[in-house]
């Protein structure tokens, strides 16, 4: 028996050594998964703000020493950036900050002398509802923590504002809408990819190069059949994240749909190119895998790295983020809830199609290759 297992082990050795592809494939995965995720999940633990520093004295000495200190077993609480107020308000303003706190000038003379409740002030990007809640959270801790050693008699308010939407963003909302991206084009590079690798697996190229109706309506009519297939996936996913995360179906405008359909012209032009280049369906599954995570991690995100992105990796990724322009089609599809059509950002939309036709021409180009060299197979 134990012969017996050391012969299969050796086969499967020797096979995978002459043929490591599937093995490359099955480790790709779990490792870009797991890379991403580790530094998208940093962010959580500490928040970059930057302060506005009105007042001199004492109190804001103190104040502002506890905001760079404090902190829990992940790290500091706050990263403070600057605290002069001409450079705050101008990183805030500018997106580099995802909140700013204003320590108003009559902060140290309230504080002395007890004519009226002293004030700070909290300006939060509130790109998501757990953003805003994390800054409100740690931002009063450091106010008790003040008063309980400096000013016990006095009540500090802090008074809030957004700058990004009117409202409050949904967690569950801003999630909702990355999943659903995710969705779209992850079953639209699958799907396309496979109906065309097919073709090869199935040895049925051959009807293909006789044919006269040219290689274009061959991709074309693979989309039309990849978006009956992804429609179906589309409705199922918004099915369970109605139930499972609230998900206002009954409020998606006419325009989501546009953005909807987008992803999927995207992710069909990602699919074809894998689907003739790669020709087998095992790769082309992996491969949409691989690049369906990293759009939910990174462009699905992009709003929430991007005012962690003070440095190392974290910035590095965002910054590559901030250049695919998924992620501005995501901003648009969460802004369908929020704001004016007047909001949204169309310059993803240029780059979007820009790429997709580059993806469609660059497969069709290589149909054409791979067809004319298939000797009918």
């Amino acid at each position: 028996m134990l012969k017996g297992i050391k012969v299969i082990v050796w086969k499967d050795l020797k096979i995978t050594r002459r043929n490591p592809s599937l093995m490359v494939l099955s480790i790709i995965v779990p490792v870009v998964f797991v890379f991403l995720y580790s530094l998208i999940t940093q962010v959580s633990a500490t928040n970059p703000v930057v302060i506005a520093r009105e007042s001199e004295g004492e109190f804001s000495d103190r104040f502002v020493g506890i905001l760079t200190d404090m902190s829990s077993v992940d790290g500091p609480y706050f990263i403070v950036q600057t605290t002069d107020p001409n450079e705050a308000f101008r990183r805030y303003e500018n997106g580099e900050a995802e909140a700013l706190i204003e320590i108003p000038a009559a902060f140290d003379q309230d504080l002395k002398q007890r004519t009226s409740a002293p004030e700070v002030k909290l300006y939060v990007h509130n790109i998501n509802s757990d953003a805003t809640k994390n800054f409100q959270i740690r931002l009063s801790h450091a106010i008790y923590l003040f008063q309980q050693a400096t000013a016990p008699d006095h009540n500090i308010e802090i008074v809030q504002q957004y700058a990004k939407f009117p409202r409050d963003v949904s967690m569950k909302l801003y999630i909702s809408i990355g999943l659903l991206m995710f969705a779209i084009t992850y079953t639209s590079m699958v799907n396309t990819g496979m109906l065309i690798a097919r073709e090869w697996e199935e040895r049925t190229s051959k009807e293909i190069v006789l044919t006269s109706i040219g290689f274009l309506p061959f991709v074309l009519g693979k989309w039309v059949t990849a978006f009956l297939q992804t429609l179906i996936s589309v409705v199922f996913v918004l099915g369970i994240m109605s139930v499972t995360l609230s998900f206002p179906i009954t409020r998606m405008a006419p325009i989501l749909w546009f953005w909807i359909a987008l992803l999927f012209l995207f992710g069909g032009a990602v699919g074809s190119m894998l689907g003739v280049w790669l020709r087998k369906s095992m790769p082309v599954i992996t491969l949409s895998a691989v690049i369906g995570i990293f759009l939910y991690l990174v462009c699905g995100n992009e709003s929430s790295i991007r005012g962690f992105a003070y440095g190392g990796p974290v910035e590095w990724l965002w910054r590559l983020s901030s250049r695919i322009p998924v992620s501005d089609v995501v901003e648009n599809m969460r802004s369908t809830f929020l704001a004016s059509a007047a909001a949204y950002e169309f310059k993803g939309l240029l780059l979007m199609l820009a790429f997709t036709a580059l993806f469609v021409f660059m497969s069709v180009f290589r149909l054409k290759r791979n067809l004319s060299y298939s000797q009918g197979q």
